[in-house]
């Protein structure tokens, strides 16, 4: 049938009317199918759902040759393939949770015969009306998606920055021990400054040289504030470009001294030359602090004189880098295999079972994996991969 030709009158032939009518009705369920695979193919995207919407309807209205969409939603502004001075018109508000939040027009860009509402037909303004009704709901959908994002982005920051605390919980006597340190000096420095000054012993040569003891003193402690205070303090997630020997050296002498005081051998095994990696530095530095963590509390029952703890690096093809922290620790049983990395499984008696669950987390964020694997001779290693700076650009 022509599209220009009225449709059959249905007193002097039904039968061609009835086949008219069923065959707009599959149109339109043609129509409202190919949105919802639309919708289910453009994985969240609001602005392909929209222009496919657009690129869709012409199709299903009677005058498909002549037929225009044109969708509007905010800021927002999607048009089908032909477009031009519109000889007739049909409008349907876009409703996002009772506000008018957009609209969809349908538009003949030549003049056609008169149905029910112009040229267009009662079913034309029920499907529109259809259509816009899903696209309202389309938006409700993903905007509550967006928002349970967020909400979900800011809870795994919250958790994140709370087990970094509780790992400086764990270790508060090797952050008191370290931070006593250049305190007890400073504190020397003076006394023994003052007893030489009180003695009329004191020359200016030797109170430069005190002095100057006594700020790198004072340096040091400030160092050492100033490195705690970057892994404890809650801020947004930024990834820069760092090199992994230098994050693991800033944490170094904190989870050295934290090994010594539990009688554990540390050792940082790393190459002449570490590459950079695009990271959040102090996400980074928490995992391996948690690794080192644990791997402390796993040698408790093990000899003092085989307590020895080793982070290694090393370099994979120049495209990654893999961290290890190996343990001669009690070892891991065979029923944790699958449970290790859910949250709030721990074998420690006042875990928290969120440490190598977060620690996985941050790892599968910047583009790596973290696994364990059991040492012949006892004990577990820990080791996650992730990609060099050039790589990350690469990708």
């Amino acid at each position: 049938m022509n599209p220009n030709e009225i449709p059959p009158n249905t007193e002097s032939d039904p039968l061609d009317h009835l086949a008219h009518q069923l065959g707009e009705r599959v149109k339109e369920l043609n129509c409202l199918f190919g949105i919802s695979d639309i919708v289910e193919r453009a994985g969240g995207s609001l602005e392909r759902i929209l222009q496919e919407t657009a690129d869709l309807l012409p199709q299903s209205w009677t005058h498909s040759d002549v037929a225009f969409a044109h969708i509007v939603l905010g800021d927002l502004d999607f048009r089908s393939g032909q477009s031009g001075d519109p000889a007739a018109t049909q409008v349907s508000d876009i409703l996002v949770r009772g506000e008018k939040a957009g609209a969809i027009e349908l538009s003949y860009l030549e003049p056609r015969p008169q149905g029910d509402e112009g040229p267009f037909t009662k079913e034309e303004r029920r499907l529109l009306n259809a259509v816009a009704g899903r696209m309202g709901h389309v938006v409700e959908g993903l905007t509550a998606e967006e928002r349970l994002r967020e909400k979900e982005e800011e809870f795994r920051e919250r958790i994140t920055h709370f087990t970094r605390v509780s790992t400086m919980g764990e270790m508060a006597s090797s952050i008191a021990h370290e931070v006593n340190q250049p305190l007890t000096a400073i504190a020397t420095y003076a006394q023994a400054c003052r007893r030489m000054v009180e003695g009329g012993m004191l020359e200016a040569p030797e109170l430069m040289e005190v002095l100057g003891h006594i700020s790198e003193e004072a340096l040091r402690a400030g160092d050492i504030i100033h490195r705690l205070r970057g892994l404890v303090q809650r801020r947004e997630s930024e990834r820069v470009e760092c090199d992994i020997g230098q994050l693991l050296n800033e944490i170094g002498s904190l989870a050295s001294v934290d090994a010594r005081l539990n009688h554990v051998e540390l050792r940082f095994v790393l190459p002449p030359e570490t590459p950079t990696i695009r990271a959040d530095g102090v996400q980074i530095q928490q995992v391996v602090l948690n690794l080192i963590r644990n791997g402390i509390d796993a040698m408790m029952d093990t000899a003092p004189d085989q307590r020895t703890l080793e982070v290694r690096v090393t370099l994979l093809d120049e495209n990654g880098v893999q961290v290890s922290v190996a343990d001669q620790g009690c070892g891991l049983p065979e029923a944790s295999e699958r449970t290790l990395f859910e949250p709030f499984f721990t074998t420690k008696e006042a875990g928290l079972g969120l440490g190598l669950n977060i620690s996985q987390s941050i790892i599968s964020a910047h583009g790596g994996r973290l696994w364990f694997s059991r040492n012949p001779e006892g004990g577990t290693t820990f080791s996650f991969i992730i990609p060099t700076a050039s790589e990350t650009e690469d990708d």
